[in-house]
């Protein structure tokens, strides 16, 4: 038989805990579920759901759910915020548990057969396209100050290892499209526009992007 409420002189409270893998609510805040930790707004979450999630639209491969925070969600986390216009954090922030509920997959802006390039400068983010549908969504970091020209393009060189001379910097994984700027992977690549024209992808990324394309796969930067 369920026991009585009890009242005390601050609040209402329910003798019996709560069951594992539930949730209730206890004045302002939530008793998360086993496993899970309170981000936002008191929100619970489980970084491996996260990350699941993530990976069902695309953002994450599905043999990179590890449970834990890492590198790779964190990147993964980048790339979709930035598609849906949110604050890019990194983290899991309210906003981002919310959009994750209610976002779909990543959709391109041109549908042709075989196999393009998307980059999108506003929101950070590199889709590889094939057959029309988004195979991948990846974070990056574009020129500052408009450095990265917008049009239509081709790659027309791969290079696994390019030395930069103005720059003095290598760049693994470099895929040339205009002159000397190319998708490469970069140590660095934050939530804003930061390099000198090309486009930064995070380790790990660089090399599917590379895999994935081609000399003449064609790149629109828009």
């Amino acid at each position: 038989m369920r026991q009585p409420l009890r009242l005390s002189a601050t609040r209402a409270t329910w003798p019996l805990r709560p069951r594992v893998g539930t949730r209730r609510r206890y004045g302002s805040a939530f008793v998360p579920a086993h496993g899970a930790q309170t981000g936002e707004n008191d929100y619970p979450y489980v970084i491996r759901g996260v990350q699941l999630r993530l990976a069902e639209l695309g953002y994450l491969d599905r043999s990179d759910v590890s449970g834990t925070d890492d590198y790779l969600t964190e990147q993964a986390l980048l790339a979709f915020q930035g598609w849906e216009e949110l604050d890019r954090t990194g983290t899991i922030t309210g906003q981002t548990q919310v959009a994750l509920f209610r976002a779909g997959p990543p959709r391109p802006a041109e549908h042709s057969a075989g196999r393009h390039v998307e980059i999108s400068l506003d929101r950070g983010v590199v889709l590889l396209v094939e057959d029309g549908e988004v195979i991948r969504a990846v974070h990056t970091s574009t020129g500052s100050l408009g450095r990265t020209p917008t049009g239509d393009f081709k790659v027309y060189a791969k290079s696994l290892y390019s030395w930069s001379v103005p720059f003095h910097v290598w760049m693994p994984f470099a895929a040339y499209f205009h002159g000397g700027i190319a998708l490469h992977q970069s140590p660095d690549v934050p939530s804003f526009p930061a390099s000198h024209g090309c486009v930064r992808l995070p380790e790990g990324e660089a090399e599917r992007v590379y895999a994935f394309v081609a000399v003449g796969t064609p790149v629109f930067v828009r």
